[in-house]
């Protein structure tokens, strides 16, 4: 049974009245890119009413722009950490249960919750700027710092005291084979979600074959998306909010 048969609202109807004047009309553009909205925005973000209930808008727009509704299990934040924006082009579907791990924190998290950790370490910051600075073996550095068993080698790779200053930090144990939308080592979708860019420059041509740039959030094609039919998501209008922004 489909999701009209039984009395649900369909991703068609949300594009319907999720247009980009209705968009303009409570919402401003922002610095980076960001959408802000201008109505009420609680701890779990913005949100309006809709078909007799509350909404959260960046799962309206989610719907409006990719032609389907984000799944039920699931939350979509915004990879800016803007907690205000509802750019389509900064929106992420994060499962709850992945949320509930602490999977994908912030880069403000990660670095409030090293600084408390720190506090208690034996290592100082003089200390770690020396293990990355040597190039003597990790064990030897291990030994003398009084370490575990690879704990240097962790830090020279920033797995653990990470410079978050510098967004490529840690990426390095990002290490994995296959499809260049998932999170491999540097690939440009990961630099693009840990810079807090909305796009990114794919290395390889998109299934129809566009050499376009790609959303961060879902790795979806920008020409696909551009060129997708008015009324199958209502994708084309974001391409009208983003010549006015």
């Amino acid at each position: 049974m489909t999701a009209a048969a039984r009395g649900e609202v369909t991703a068609a109807q949300i594009a319907a009245k999720f247009g980009p004047h209705w968009l303009m009309e409570r919402a401003q553009p922002g610095e980076g890119g960001c959408i802000e909205w201008l109505g009420a925005v609680p701890a779990g973000g913005p949100q309006c009413h809709f078909a007799g209930r509350t909404w959260y808008v960046r799962r309206l727009l989610w719907a409006a722009t990719r032609g389907r509704l984000p799944a039920r299990a699931s939350y979509v934040v915004a990879v800016c950490d803007n907690p205000a924006c509802v750019a389509p082009a900064h929106l992420h579907q994060q499962t709850r249960s992945s949320a509930m791990r602490g999977n994908k924190p912030t880069a403000d998290t990660r670095r409030r919750v090293a600084q408390a950790r720190r506090k208690h370490s034996r290592l100082t910051p003089e200390d770690v700027a020396a293990i990355r600075a040597s190039a003597e073996p990790g064990c030897v550095l291990d030994a003398r710092y009084g370490l575990s068993s690879g704990h240097a080698s962790q830090i020279r790779r920033g797995k653990i005291w990470a410079d978050f200053g510098n967004p490529l930090s840690g990426l390095g144990s990002l290490t994995r084979q296959g499809r260049e939308d998932d999170a491999g080592d540097l690939s440009p979708r990961a630099l693009a979600l840990a810079r807090g860019e909305p796009r990114y420059r794919p290395l390889r041509p998109c299934p129809q074959g566009h050499q376009s740039a790609r959303y961060a959030s879902s790795g979806d094609c920008v020409e696909c998306m551009r060129q997708q039919p008015a009324g199958v998501g209502g994708a084309r209008w974001l391409f009208d909010w983003e010549g006015r922004a």
